[in-house]
C-alpha cells in the first residue's frame, strides 16, 4: 500500500472530490480514502510494520 496506492490515491480522491457533480460521489472517493489509511494503520499493527515516511 505504501508502495503503490498511497503514492497517488490522496491527490487522486481530491481531484475526484473537487470535480464531482453530486456532493454524494464527492464523500464517497473521502470516505474511500479514509478507509484505506485506517486499514493501513491496522495492517501496520498486524504486520508490525511501520508506516513508509510520506503514506
Amino acid at each position: 500500500m505504501d508502495e503503490h496506492l498511497f503514492r497517488w490515491f490522496d491527490q487522486f480522491a481530491t481531484r475526484i472530490a473537487n470535480r464531482c457533480d453530486t456532493k454524494f460521489y464527492a464523500g464517497l472517493v473521502m470516505l474511500t480514502f479514509s478507509y484505506i489509511n485506517e486499514l493501513r494503520d491496522v495492517l501496520a499493527v498486524i504486520i508490525e510494520q511501520k508506516r513508509q515516511v510520506g503514506s
